[in-house]
């Protein structure tokens, strides 16, 4: 399960890029990178999708799901299960939040390698704009 001074890493850094795994309807993996990720328990982990996204269906038809997670000598992967919770109205597009309950997780980093820290990530664009948008989705996930 996740550890303690993982969870509270990521809450920490509000916005914790990981990339997720995903599979399709004719059983293909599907990765992507995503930013809208909040760490409830050890064992369960709140994440935010555009509802249209390929990610968000694939989960919607096939819950099986993977989360690569990037820290400080950290590499590991959470292997779940993911569920549509509901549309986050807030947001003035669709928006949709799922939870991932964590089955297992493995240490994915390899012998004689570390890894230095989470995937750096920075917004372009409006950045205020877009720090609103992020206050509006992770209180969402922090409370369903």
């Amino acid at each position: 399960m996740l550890s303690r001074e993982l969870i509270d890493l990521m809450r920490d850094l509000y916005v914790f890029p990981v990339v997720i795994g995903t599979v399709t309807n004719d059983l293909k993996p599907y990765s992507a990178l995503i930013s809208w990720v909040y760490p409830v328990s050890e064992s369960k982990i709140n994440i935010a999708l555009s509802t249209k996204s390929r990610t968000a269906q694939n989960i919607i038809t096939n819950p099986n799901v993977c989360i690569s997670i990037f820290a400080q000598d950290t590499a590991i992967v959470a292997h779940g299960k993911g569920y549509l919770k509901n549309r986050i109205e807030e947001v003035p597009f669709d928006v949709s939040a799922f939870s991932i309950e964590i089955e297992s997780v493995e240490d994915n980093l390899f012998p004689g390698a570390t890894i230095l820290g989470p995937i750096s990530f920075a917004h372009t664009g409006n950045i205020e704009k877009a720090v609103n948008l992020d206050k509006i989705v992770m209180e969402y996930l922090k409370n369903i």
